[in-house]
């Protein structure tokens, strides 16, 4: 049987917003406080003060800055996703019915997961920094554009500094012309 959280606060946006009475009248018996996402944001402590646990539903921008004050304020996180968020659902593992994400987001169960800072933005799913021929070429490209694209990228091709830091603080300092971080989730 799974447990669940005795308490969570609910940011929501947008479509999120739909949401609202099935996450107040959850069977769960979890206690639920709302609030949208623009007057959390303006106030986060005011929200947060003996919050353990926060449901967010809304755009990615605000999936990212509850994940962000997650890191910062030490509190777990669970996601209803809006329809439109495919990608979020299957690179998260989310269950596509509202009623089960909803189930889903209430559970005290949870794991953590890895983020992914670049220059200070968290980076869902994947992100690419400087010149990666082949790899950053349009999907839809024929064969003779690819060949065109790559030849064109080659030319002026320069080495970039990175410098990777991992939660534990090792730093990591490298060379490369490019670089595509892929988040992976299992």
């Amino acid at each position: 049987m799974s447990e669940y959280v005795k308490t969570a606060l609910f940011v929501h946006e947008g479509e999120g917003y739909g949401f609202i009475q099935s996450v107040l009248n959850n069977s769960f018996g979890v206690k639920v406080s709302v609030v949208e996402c623009e007057k959390f944001k303006n106030d986060p402590l005011k929200y947060l003060n003996g919050c353990e646990h926060v449901i967010v539903s809304g755009e990615l921008p605000v999936v990212k800055t509850i994940f962000d004050y997650a890191i910062r304020y030490k509190y777990s996180v669970g996601i209803v996703p809006l329809r439109s968020q495919r990608s979020l659902i299957r690179c998260y593992h989310l269950p596509k019915r509202i009623d089960e994400a909803i189930k889903l987001s209430f559970r005290s169960d949870g794991r953590p997961i890895d983020l992914i800072y670049c220059n200070d933005a968290i980076m869902l799913f994947k992100t690419t920094v400087g010149r990666v021929p082949l790899l950053d070429c349009s999907n839809d490209a024929s064969v003779v554009e690819l060949v065109f694209s790559v030849f064109g990228k080659l030319r002026g091709l320069r080495l970039l500094g990175f410098d990777f830091s991992t939660f534990s603080g090792k730093n990591i300092h490298s060379a490369a012309s490019g670089c595509m971080i892929v988040q992976h989730h299992e």
